[in-house]
């Protein structure tokens, strides 16, 4: 009798826990690398409300002053995703690691992110993370492209000034 019941208490909490868990993220972890001294990095972290109620977050804490934390206000309907963005100063050489503890009502326990990598005095090729930045892989040749226009438009206009 004894062993059932506490079978069944560690099955209720087992269940309670798998149930407590409100949204999942795509990564709880990002490593932005390396990243140039007092050149501050900004990640999203792109996260899931996995529950079938609307999901509140009440508050998101950092474990220092030197990352900020930008979250939605509003409540994000069950099934919905959304982004938690953190933004690291980089003050400080050396490694780093950037906790974000992330409450949402109902639940005592937060969700816990991670931003980590390495401030360097200097970035030799800047490094760009596809969880952060968008790359245009075109954007250098429309550029070019655009300054011969102009060169060539120049060309003509002092050809129709020699004519004359």
């Amino acid at each position: 009798m004894g062993k059932r019941i506490i079978m069944l208490t560690v099955a209720v909490f087992a269940v309670a826990a798998l149930s407590a868990q409100h949204m999942a993220a795509e990564k709880d972890v990002i490593d932005v690398g390396k990243i140039g001294f007092k050149q501050p990095v900004t990640v999203k972290f792109n996260i899931r409300n996995t529950d079938k109620t609307p999901l509140k977050i009440r508050d998101v804490k950092t474990n220092c002053g030197c990352t900020v934390a930008a979250y939605p206000k509003n409540a994000i309907p069950a099934g919905q995703t959304f982004k938690i963005a953190a933004t690291y100063d980089a003050k400080q050489m050396g490694h780093f690691e950037k906790i974000l503890a992330v409450y949402v009502t109902g639940e005592e326990k937060p969700q816990m992110l991670r931003l980590k990598g390495v401030v360097v005095e200097k970035v030799e090729k800047p490094v760009v993370s596809p969880v952060n930045a968008v790359v245009k892989p075109d954007a250098g040749k429309k550029g070019k492209k655009s300054k011969k226009k102009k060169k060539d438009k120049k060309k003509d206009k002092q050809k129709d000034k020699q004519k004359e």
